[in-house]
C-alpha cells in the first residue's frame, strides 16, 4: 500500500500497523479499498507449475505524516523459499523493488542459513545500481549494505549454497545451474563495470567540456565588461572645463553618476533635484530661507519680513536675533518662497527654463496651490505632499524628464548586450556541469561549493559592468562634465583661475551639488578667496547670489562657531553645505509622498550653542 492510500483505511494504527501482510501483486483487484486490493494467494509446489505467482510480503508501519527520517529493524524467517537444483540450492530475494517510492539512507541486511557456509560451496551477489554497496561473509551467511537507495531503485540479493545446507526444500529443478549462474554473474559484473566506466568517462568528458565552455564564456564576459568600462570614460582632449556644461543640472547629475560612479543614473535623483532647485534659486524664481515661517511673519514679536522681496542678508539680520532653544529648534526646517517670476509665464527667466527645471517648478507651484500660499516651510510641504495622491507620480515624472534630457543630448547609449549573452552561456554551461556532478558523480556538497563560487565569478561582470557607454555624438559633453568636476575639486590649485565672479561661482555650486561634491567645492572656494569668509563682503557682493551666500555663510570670531554635519571647514570657520541640505529636504519630501517619514522633515541642520547659534550660524 502506498502512503497516500493510508488515509482511506479507517482504524489503520489500531488494526493494521505493526502487522505483516502477504499478497499477490500480479493481478490486483479493484482499487476501491486498499485493504482488498490484492487477490488471495494460491498454493504452488513447483517452479514449473502454471500457477506460479509473484507475491509481496510487507510490514505495516503506523501512519506517519511528518518525519525527517525513520529507522526500522525487521527480523523474519523464510521457510521453503529457495529452489534446489542438481548441484546447488539457489535463493533470490528482492528486499527493495523498483516500485518503492520511499528513499532509504542505508539498507543493511544479514541473511542467516540453517548451517554454516564454506567458502568453496557458497556464493552470493548483490544487485544494486546505487553509488555504494558491499557484501561479505559472516559465520552462517552473508551481510550486505546498500547506501542511498533512492526511489524507484531496486536491491536484489542472490545466493547459491550446497544442497546439504538447506536439506528440506520443496521446490525442485532437475537441472544444473551453478556454472551458468557464476558465468552469468561474472558477465553481468563485467558489463556493469564496463557501463559504469563508460558512463564515468562520458561524465568526465561532459564536465570537462562544460567547464571549458564556462571558462570561455566567463573570460569573454570579463573582456566585454572591461571594454564597457573603458567605453564609459571620456578619453578626449578635455582635462579641465571652466564653464557650465551644455547640459541641465538634473541631466548632469545623472551623467556624472554614469560616467564617474559607473551607475545607471537612478541614484542621482536627489542630487538632481537639489541642483535643479538651486538653479531655480540662482535664477530668482524660488527663494529658500532657514527656519520656519513663524520666524519671519512676526509671531515672535519681531517685525514681519516680506520674503518675496527679502534678500539673504535681511534674513541673516533676523537670524542673528535668535538665542533661545525653541527658535534654534525651529531653524532645523527651512522656508520655500515662490517668487513672482514663478507665476509670470512671460518672464524671460521663466521661459528660459529647461524641461527638468520647469517640471520641478510645476511641483512647487502645485504644493503652493495646495497650501494656499506661495510661502511654505518644510513641515507644511511634507504634510501637503503626504495628502497629494499624485505626488509620487510627479516626482517620477521629474526623473523621467532628466532621463529624457540626457537621452536627447546623445551623450550615452545602452551598452552592448553581448555581455548578457556571454553570461547566459556561462550560466548554462555551469548548470550543465552541476547536473553532471549531482547525478553523474553524486557529489552534492562539492556541487554546491562549485556552483556558488562559479556563479559569483560569472555574475560579477554582469553586476560590475555599467548599463551605459559613451555615445560618440555627445562625448564632448561628457568631457565637459568630467572636466568641470576635476576643475572644481582642484580649484584652489589654479593660479590663473577667473576672478571672484559671484554669479559664475554660484553656478559652479549648482553643478557641484549635481555631482555630489559640494562639500569639497565649498572648501576649495573658501581657501581660494579669503573675502568669502568676510560677512560684510558677502552682504555687499553675494546678496544677489543666494546659493553662494548661504553656502559660504560662516561663523567665526566671538560668535559661536557654525557646525553642521556634512559641511566644510577651512581655517577655523565652518561652511554650510547648502546642496546636501537641499537633497535632504527632497529626501524627506519623497518619503512623505510614498507614505513614510515625518511631517517635520529636515531642513538646514541643527544649531550650534551660544548666542547667535542656528542652522546658518550667526555673526
Amino acid at each position: 500500500m502506498q502512503p497516500r492510500d493510508v488515509r482511506r483505511a479507517h482504524g489503520w494504527n489500531s488494526e493494521h500497523a505493526g502487522t505483516w501482510y502477504i499478497a499477490n501483486v500480479e493481478k490486483p483487484k479493484s482499487k476501491q479499498s486498499p485493504l482488498t486490493e490484492y487477490t488471495s494467494i494460491a498454493p504452488t509446489d513447483n517452479v514449473a507449475d502454471p500457477h506460479k505467482q509473484t507475491v509481496e510480503i510487507g510490514w505495516n508501519i503506523p501512519e506517519t505524516k511528518h518525519a525527517s527520517s525513520m529507522r526500522f529493524r525487521v527480523e523474519m524467517t523464510f521457510d521453503n523459499v529457495a529452489t534446489s537444483y542438481d548441484d546447488v540450492t539457489k535463493f533470490q530475494w528482492e528486499p527493495v523493488s523498483k516500485d518503492n517510492a520511499v528513499p532509504i539512507g542505508t539498507l543493511t541486511s544479514r541473511v542467516h542459513y540453517p548451517q554454516p557456509l564454506d567458502d568453496g560451496d557458497s556464493w552470493a551477489w548483490l544487485h544494486f545500481e546505487g553509488p555504494d554497496s558491499s557484501i561479505h561473509r559472516i559465520d552462517d551467511g552473508f551481510e550486505f549494505r546498500a547506501t542511498d537507495v533512492r526511489s524507484r531503485m531496486y536491491v536484489d540479493y542472490l545466493s547459491m549454497t550446497a544442497n546439504d545446507v538447506t536439506p528440506y526444500v520443496m521446490r525442485m529443478a532437475d537441472t544444473s545451474t551453478k556454472d551458468a549462474t557464476i558465468a552469468a554473474e561474472r558477465q553481468t559484473r563485467i558489463d556493469w563495470d564496463g557501463r559504469r566506466t563508460r558512463d564515468a568517462r562520458l561524465t568526465l568528458v561532459g564536465i570537462g567540456v562544460g567547464a571549458a565552455l564556462w571558462l570561455v564564456c566567463t573570460v569573454m564576459a570579463y573582456l566585454q565588461c572591461a571594454r564597457i568600462l573603458r567605453g564609459i570614460r571620456y578619453r578626449g582632449p578635455i582635462e579641465y572645463w571652466r564653464g557650465a556644461p551644455a547640459l541641465s543640472p538634473g541631466a548632469a547629475a545623472r551623467l556624472y553618476n554614469i560616467v564617474v560612479g559607473y551607475g545607471n543614473g537612478e541614484a542621482a535623483t536627489l542630487p538632481a533635484m537639489a541642483a535643479t532647485l538651486m538653479a531655480l534659486v540662482n535664477k530668482r524664481i524660488v527663494a529658500v530661507f532657514p527656519g520656519r515661517i513663524k520666524l519671519y511673519d512676526g509671531e515672535n514679536g519681531q517685525p514681519p519680513i516680506d520674503l518675496t522681496s527679502a534678500t539673504p542678508s535681511m534674513a541673516m539680520v533676523r537670524l542673528n536675533m535668535l538665542d533661545d532653544d525653541p527658535c534654534r529648534k525651529a531653524m532645523k526646517q527651512c522656508t520655500f518662497v515662490l517668487l513672482p517670476a514663478a507665476f509670470d509665464q512671460r518672464d524671460p527667466a521663466t521661459t528660459r527654463l529647461c524641461a527638468s527645471e520647469r517640471t520641478l517648478l510645476d511641483i512647487l507651484l502645485e504644493i503652493g496651490e495646495r497650501t494656499g500660499s506661495n510661502v511654505f516651510d518644510t513641515k507644511q510641504m511634507n504634510k501637503t505632499v503626504r495628502k497629494w495622491k499624485q505626488a509620487s507620480k510627479r516626482f517620477r515624472q521629474f526623473t523621467q524628464t532628466c532621463r529624457g534630457e540626457l537621452q536627447h543630448a546623445h551623450v550615452v547609449r545602452v551598452s552592448d548586450r553581448a555581455l548578457h549573452w556571454w553570461d547566459f552561456g556561462a550560466i548554462a554551461a555551469l548548470l550543465f556541469v552541476c547536473i553532471l556532478l549531482c547525478f553523474g558523480v553524486g557529489e552534492f556538497v562539492l556541487t554546491g561549493i562549485v556552483a556558488c563560487t562559479a556563479l559569483a565569478l560569472t555574475l560579477f561582470p554582469l553586476i560590475r559592468a555599467p548599463k551605459y557607454t559613451l555615445d560618440p555624438q555627445g562625448a564632448q559633453i561628457a568631457g565637459q562634465v568630467e572636466g568641470l568636476a576635476r576643475y572644481l575639486l582642484d580649484f584652489n590649485h589654479f593660479q590663473d583661475r577667473t576672478m571672484l565672479d559671484v554669479t559664475l561661482w554660484g553656478e559652479y555650486l549648482v553643478y557641484a551639488t549635481a555631482f555630489g561634491i559640494s562639500k569639497d567645492v565649498v572648501a576649495q572656494f573658501a581657501s581660494a578667496a579669503a573675502e568669502l569668509q568676510d560677512a560684510a563682503w558677502l552682504d555687499a557682493h553675494a546678496d544677489a547670489t543666494p546659493v553662494l551666500y548661504w553656502s559660504m555663510c560662516a561663523a567665526s570670531g566671538t560668535g559661536s562657531v557654525f557646525t553642521n554635519d556634512g559641511g566644510a571647514s577651512v581655517g577655523g570657520a565652518s561652511f554650510f553645505d547648502f546642496g546636501s541640505q537641499m537633497g535632504s529636504n527632497f529626501s524627506s519630501m519623497m518619503s512623505a509622498a510614498s507614505g513614510g517619514g515625518s511631517s517635520s522633515g529636515s531642513g538646514f541642520g541643527g544649531g550650534g550653542g551660544g548666542a547667535g547659534g542656528g542652522s546658518f550660524g550667526g555673526r
